[in-house]
C-alpha cells in the first residue's frame, strides 16, 4: 500500500514537472521566435545605444529611448567597472573616451571613476550618466510588444 501511494505521488511530481517544463518551453519558444522576427525586421543594431543630436557613443538612456522612439529595437552597450567595482555605461576609461565620448575633461591621475563621480556627470553636457542597474530598470520598464535586445559589450 505504501509503495503504491509512492508511485501514485512520483507520477503526480513527474506529471507537474513535465506540464511545468512544457510551459516554459513554450514561453521559451514564443520568445526565441520575437526575437527572430526582431533580427529579421532590423537593418541596424544601434552602437553605444546610439546616436543623440550630433553626438555619437553615448551609452545613456535618452540615446536609447532616442533610438526606440525611432523604432529600433537591436541595441549595443558598453559597460565598465568604476573604481569602486560598480558596473556603468561608457565605452571606457581611455582619454579618447573622456574628450571625445562623454565631453569631460580627463585626469590620468584619477582616470578612472568612483560610483558616485560618474554619476554626477553630465555626458556632453547633457545627457545623465547611466548605471548599469538604472539602464536594466529602465529596459524592463518597457511593456511595449517589442521589447527591444540588448547586447552588453565589456
Amino acid at each position: 500500500m505504501v509503495k503504491r501511494k509512492l508511485v501514485i505521488i512520483l507520477i503526480l511530481n513527474m506529471a507537474v514537472i513535465m506540464i511545468a517544463g512544457a510551459f516554459f518551453f513554450k514561453i521559451y519558444v514564443y520568445n526565441l521566435m520575437l526575437y527572430k522576427n526582431t533580427v529579421k525586421q532590423s537593418n541596424y543594431i544601434r552602437h553605444a545605444l546610439g546616436g543623440l543630436d550630433t553626438y555619437q557613443y553615448l551609452n545613456t538612456i535618452e540615446a536609447l529611448e532616442n533610438s526606440y522612439k525611432k523604432g529600433f529595437r537591436l541595441f549595443e552597450v558598453d559597460v565598465r567597472f568604476t573604481s569602486d567595482d560598480k558596473l556603468v555605461l561608457t565605452h571606457g576609461w581611455e582619454e579618447v573616451d573622456y574628450i571625445e565620448r562623454m565631453g569631460i575633461s580627463y585626469d590620468e591621475q584619477n582616470s578612472i571613476p568612483t560610483y558616485k563621480e560618474f554619476m554626477n556627470y553630465k555626458i556632453q553636457g547633457r545627457y545623465s550618466a547611466t548605471s548599469f542597474n538604472d539602464f536594466v530598470k529602465k529596459k524592463l520598464q518597457k511593456n511595449e510588444r517589442k521589447q527591444p535586445y540588448i547586447l552588453c559589450i565589456y
